[in-house]
């Protein structure tokens, strides 16, 4: 009875291994009928379909109609990761012939506009995105005199400087990720003359002064103490600035 057992054991295993090898060797002779472009929740925001058909425009006359064996799935997703919106690509070809793309496209914290320049994005993992004309996406946007809070006089902002306000701002960004509250009541962040940062909220005639980014939970918890016990409707446009950057205190300047 066992060796019986055994003998149709064998028989089920090459019977599965057969039908394998076929499956595999026909799928070699399948063409590629159609390549289908997906994205990650939907998203076509800062990428659509036509943009990622124009970065696959290389190699595209050797997708539809080739063999799924002679194309090459690393070429097509090194060409899309190139494009600088794409977070992530996954593709894969079915046994029917069809080339599914899969794409995850980043997602941004800030915006940072510079003196006279466009500006760029800095992204949930603290890196830098180009900013896009075809689609703004709706952040809070840092403007101001990059520079001077990097210790430097010249309005232009250098390599060196950007990478400090890109690292700062991504501190700043993630408080805001972490703090939808905060993210609300502001809108706007700017560097100052001073070299420091301030916040402008959505409403009220003043402005926070944060300083930098260092110990940005206390400072936020000091302005929400003083929201709660200090302020109200009839006094609220008394200050102009609300300065957070002392340890311990919250300094008022009235307006004159």
């Amino acid at each position: 009875m066992k060796k019986v057992k055994l003998i149709a054991w064998i028989l089920f295993l090459m019977s599965i291994i057969t039908v394998t090898i076929f499956i595999s060797a026909a799928h070699e002779e399948v063409r590629c009928k159609k390549v289908y472009i997906n994205f990650e929740e939907n998203r076509r925001d800062f990428l659509d379909e036509k943009d990622v058909r124009i970065a696959l425009k290389p190699i595209a006359e050797k997708l539809e109609g080739r063999k799924i064996k002679d194309i090459n799935i690393a070429d097509v997703e090194k060409l899309i990761k190139n494009i600088e919106p794409v977070n992530h690509v996954e593709s894969y070809a079915t046994v029917e012939g069809d080339l599914f793309i899969n794409i995850s496209l980043r997602k941004v914290l800030l915006r940072a506009i510079p003196q006279n320049q466009k500006g760029f994005y800095i992204d949930t993992a603290g890196a830098r995105m180009s900013w896009l004309p075809k689609y703004t996406e709706r952040v809070v946007v840092a403007t101001g005199n990059f520079s001077k809070y990097c210790g430097s006089n010249d309005s232009s902002l250098s390599a060196s400087n950007e990478k400090r306000i890109i690292k700062d701002l991504f501190v700043l960004g993630q408080f805001y990720k972490n703090n939808k509250y905060w993210e609300a009541f502001t809108d706007q962040i700017y560097f100052n003359d001073n070299g420091e940062i301030e916040i402008i909220p959505v409403y009220g005639d003043f402005k926070v002064v944060l300083g930098d980014v260092s110990n940005l939970e206390e400072k936020f918890s000091k302005l929400e103490k003083f929201y709660s016990e200090a302020l109200n409707a009839e006094n609220i446009d008394l200050y102009s600035e609300i300065i957070l950057k002392y340890k311990s205190q919250i300094v008022c300047k009235k307006k004159a």
